[in-house]
């Protein structure tokens, strides 16, 4: 038994030393001793770990992913494979795409899988290490796939050619064959195709489909059969569409307020630029729309122009990164919305756009078809832009000059665009660029979620996670910006490989050459001909967006058994010159263990891959998983898009223990361009960067936190936009501690008072500064830039203001004169009333007067008695009494004195009130009445409600005495202060925990 549990806790953990290898390769090298001679296909389905679990269940209703991950795990399954693998398939799609075809993939395959048998009859077991066949067992199962999808999942125009080829068919020649489909296709028309019995098209057989409008069409396939059987499978595919634009309206003369130039229209001939791995050099492109001003073009009815529209007052702004080209023009619309107060509702909802049309200005947004393309030929596509965009001005006889705005990427491009333009003597004409949270010394994306979807690819074959992976990373603009890279050049290899790092790759080290070389002599790459401001969303206060080392991303899912499936650790990079995980990554199969030289056998999980990777970071600069700046939510991508896999691989508990969500994308120090960015990139910077020249800008704006990467707050609208108008800004500091002093907070009338700035040095404040103060005070006196003395002049709150250039100021509270308070009665309940005082003016306190609770007396004025304190109660019996009071409060200027009268608030209709009721000597017990009479009631019934006895209910009694201390605590509704001393008492009743009584008692 010792040596069961022994072997059990091993948990049989199969490591990974000199290389990555594959699941398949893995499983193969442990089933090396396992005899294959009774396999009855080529294809052995626990070679992969699959993504589309296809022995278990095969939904009718497939997508496209799903299609091409069955295709994956066939091909990587099959020993011998007589298909395309899958990267040609999606090579072959693509390239057909390009010319609107369609290409439809077909699935009708044999295949094996092991079956385990049970603990107590196993069919092949685990044992010293490798897979053993058990004699006189077949551990080989057989099972048949069919399958039919377009090799798309979104298409972009509503004439669609959809096209069978013998590329896209993998068929098991020994099947029954597939004899014809019958399609339908979203338009409603029954097609059909005939087959042959080799699967291929037995003539040449295109299917044009009209759509008439975008949007999800559902299409079906009926595949018919040899032997009479048929199969039906059903897809959804997108029919993604631009807004139809109208340019000249024929029936009613009417022009849209924006414009298209897409296709031939947009830029397709450029300066020609040959990539860094490329032999010729190439044309960049970019398509763009155009939002025309409402203010100067005449004819606006609110929707469209009664004349033509023209360019007259230019905005451009530019996409970011987007391989794929996945965000089209009414994306980047979108993207430009906020809300006022950044209250995220319909009402406050704000489109950038739109309110810059409403002020007069053309805005171009332009998209980039080759979104990832290298950021040289796109620019090149920005110079070409900016010279048709001045011909349009010259044309509408406009002088205005163009403002250039470049979100994410953008920024680079157009920054690269401009000081090629400046350097080669071409006019831009552009009076302001924005630098909009750009990576001008680089981006980060954790190079544990690189390894998360290399794992998961190349290791583990997920399609999904392959492609991602080639999107993110192989891409040029990718290479070029990204700061820490997985892979070396110029394919990845190891999970743990270095020649990427810290701004290595070669790619990274040829476009900063680039970058930098370009423009003007002395303008390291930036134009010196606009005014240049930059944008960061990330903070400067030190403020980071995680820990070093930290657990980012944490993932455990469970399969039969409670096993472990999949594992999967996300880390931050650790602090420079640290070494420390990095990530882990573990698939785990579930199979039949033996113990050796017994024949006990159990369920267990081996793990097929078990990958740790300990990470050294060579950065000085810092972690930049967690350093200040705009953030991008990369693992709640992950999570999203991993689950659905899972479970289909038949992962029945995907447990997500630790998700950080977001991560330092663009860093603060890249987004300013620091001139020397050698040093650590989570310091301190909350200071005014022009003050030196420590940045290449002329203003710019960061946020207090660290924001989503190019979020667009209210704020930021309102400090561009006056950049934008012309009205130049000064940085927006944070001035969380820039503060203000003062030798006295209260004032008395003509009673002066010296405020103090806290910093001396201009280099920590926004820009020079004014003061001011409010109307009750008055600045006098000899003063200084960084002290003035004020007077007291009018009773109340008062301010004393610094203002800066950006529009931001700091304040300092003074009270003048007097207290001004008011009386608030409390909420109560029945006879209890407590009554309190506040300041008039709700943006001071009763402190900010000069008060403590010792300055404020509460006078009866029937007995006189004074009681202290911010707070009076008061009770009694029923509800017909009062109590008249005298309130005073004094500071060091004075008091004021208020009257005020308690009486209890009258009693709900038809509802008992409480009261302690005296019934001999010092004996007490809970009485109820009603007060006013019920007027639902007659008075015999009234009088009955008011004899009826508490008998039946229970109370919590408290008395405590004039120390404070607790003197009789008890349930019931009697209680006597008869063995107390001479004294006051306060008697607290509470039922159905509810107040129902707070009186004074005293004994005599």
């Amino acid at each position: 038994m010792k040596t069961i549990l022994k072997f059990s806790a091993l948990f049989l953990s199969i490591m990974l030393y000199a290389q990555e290898k594959t699941y398949t390769q893995k499983i193969d090298s442990l089933m090396m001793y396992v005899d294959k001679s009774q396999m009855t296909t080529p294809i052995l389905y626990d070679r992969v770990f699959s993504f589309s679990n296809l022995n278990t269940s095969v939904p009718s209703s497939i997508s496209y992913d799903y299609f091409l991950q069955s295709w994956s795990d066939m091909y990587r399954a099959s020993y011998q494979p007589n298909f395309i693998s899958p990267e040609h398939l999606q090579e072959y799609a693509r390239r057909s795409l390009q010319d609107n075809q369609v290409q439809i993939g077909v699935i009708n395959l044999k295949y094996n899988y092991i079956d385990f048998g049970t603990d107590e009859d196993p069919n092949l077991v685990f044992e010293d290490g490798y897979f053993r066949n058990v004699p006189g067992k077949n551990p080989f199962k057989e099972a048949q796939i069919s399958l039919v999808s377009p090799l798309v999942s979104e298409i972009t125009s509503t004439r669609v050619n959809y096209v069978f080829t013998s590329s896209t068919i993998a068929q098991d020649p020994t099947l029954s064959p597939i004899e014809s489909i019958e399609l339908n296709l979203g338009d409603g028309v029954i097609r059909n195709l005939n087959l042959n019995s080799q699967l291929t098209v037995a003539q040449s057989q295109n299917f044009i489909v009209n759509y008439t409008s975008g949007g999800n069409k559902n299409i079906s396939f009926k595949l018919k059969f040899a032997d009479g059987t048929s199969k039906t499978f059903r897809k959804s595919i997108e029919v993604k569409l631009e807004d139809k634009l109208i340019t000249t309206n024929t029936n009613n003369g009417l022009y849209a307020d924006k414009e298209d130039f897409t296709g031939s229209r947009g830029i397709t001939q450029t300066t020609p630029f040959r990539g860094y791995n490329e032999s010729v050099a190439k044309s960049g492109a970019l398509e763009y729309r155009t939002y025309y001003n409402r203010i100067s073009n005449p004819g606006f009815n609110g929707e469209k122009f009664s004349v033509k529209p023209k360019l007259r007052k230019p905005i451009i702004i530019l996409d970011g990164y987007d391989p794929g080209d996945g965000r089209k023009l009414d994306a980047l619309y979108k993207q430009m919305n906020y809300y006022i107060n950044d209250i995220k509702n319909k009402s406050s909802e704000r489109n950038l756009i739109n309110e810059l049309q409403n002020k007069g200005f053309d805005v171009t947004l332009v998209n980039f078809p080759n979104g990832a393309d290298f950021i040289e030929r796109n620019a090149m596509a920005v110079v070409e832009l900016l010279k048709r965009e001045n011909d349009k001005l010259k044309q509408n006889g406009s002088s205005e000059k163009i403002i250039l705005i470049g979100p994410s990427m953008g920024g680079l491009i157009s920054r690269y665009a401009l000081a090629y333009m400046e350097k080669n003597n071409i006019p831009h004409n552009t009076r302001l660029w924005v630098s909009f949270d750009s990576p001008h010394h680089g981006a980060n994306i954790p190079l544990s979620a690189q390894a998360n979807l290399l794992f998961f690819g190349a290791i583990g074959g997920s399609e999904q996670a392959a492609n991602k992976f080639k999107e993110n990373f192989f891409s040029p603009a990718a290479r070029q910006m990204l700061i820490e890279q997985l892979d070396g050049y110029p394919n990845p290899t190891y999970l743990s490989s270095s020649s990427g790092r810290n701004n290595n790759h070669p790619f990274r080290k040829q476009f900063l050459q680039n970058l930098t070389n370009n423009g003007v002599s002395g303008s390291n790459g930036f134009p010196i001909q606009t005014r240049n401001i930059a944008i960061a969303n990330g903070a400067t206060t030190r403020q980071k967006t995680n820990s070093e080392g930290q657990t980012l991303l944490e993932m455990a899912g469970f399969g039969p058994l409670r096993l472990k499936a999949v594992v999967l650790v996300d880390n931050a990079l650790p602090a420079p010159n640290n070494t420390a995980l990095n990530f882990e990554g573990r698939f785990t199969k579930t199979v039949k263990c033996r113990i050796p030289l017994t024949r006990m056998t159990f369920t267990c999980g081996i793990n097929i891959i078990d990958k740790k990777v300990y990470t050294n970071n060579p950065n000085p600069r810092g972690s930049m998983d967690v350093v200040q700046g705009g953030t991008f939510g990369t693992f709640d991508i992950f999570q999203q898009e991993f689950e659905h896999p899972l479970r289909e691989k038949g992962v029945k508990d995907v447990q997500w223990r630790q998700n950080r969500h977001n991560h330092a994308f663009i860093p603060t120090v890249s987004s300013l361009a620091f001139k020397n960015p050698n040093f650590d990139w989570n310091a301190d910077i909350n200071r005014n960067l022009l003050c030196n020249r420590e940045i290449p800008f002329d203003a710019y704006f960061v946020a207090k936190t660290n924001e989503e990467h190019v979020f667009v707050s209210n704020e930021l609208v309102d400090w561009l936009m006056k950049e934008i108008e012309g009205n130049y800004q000064a940085p927006n500091l944070d001035l969380s501690k820039i503060a203000l002093s003062t030798t006295q907070k209260i004032l008395c009338l003509d009673e002066t008072a010296q405020i103090s700035i806290n910093t001396t040095d201009p280099c920590r404040l926004p820009s020079r500064f004014t003061w001011s103060t409010s109307p009750n005070l008055q600045i006098v006196g000899n003063n200084t830039d960084n002290a003035v003395q004020v007077k007291g002049v009018q009773n109340g709150l008062g301010y004393v203001y610094v203002n800066f250039a950006s529009g931001q100021k700091i304040s300092q509270k003074i009270w003048v004169g007097k207290p001004q308070l008011r009386i608030k009665p409390e909420e109560g309940s029945t006879n209890y009333v407590v009554q309190s005082i506040e300041s008039l003016d709700t943006g001071a306190t009763l402190e900010d007067q000069g008060l403590t609770p010792a300055d404020v007396t509460w006078r009866r004025k029937d007995t006189g008695a004074i009681r202290t304190g911010y707070t009076y109660f008061a009770n009694g019996r029923g509800y017909n009494w009062h109590l008249d009071l005298e309130v005073n409060a004094k500071n060091k200027c004075g008091s004021t004195t208020y009257a005020t009268t308690i009486t209890p608030p009258p009693p709900g209709m038809c509802e008992y009130t409480y009261t302690v009721s005296k019934v001999q000597n010092d004996d007490y017990t809970i009485a109820r009445i009603m007060e006013p009479v019920c007027p639902k009631q007659s008075p015999e019934d009234n009088n009955l409600i008011q004899s009826q006895s508490t008998s039946s209910e229970t109370y919590h009694i408290t008395v405590v005495n004039s120390l404070g201390n607790t003197v009789i605590q008890k349930t019931g509704k009697d209680f006597s202060l008869s063995n107390l001393p001479t004294g006051s008492y306060f008697v607290k009743i509470i039922k159905d925990g509810q107040m129902l009584v707070g009186q004074t008692l005293i004994k005599k």
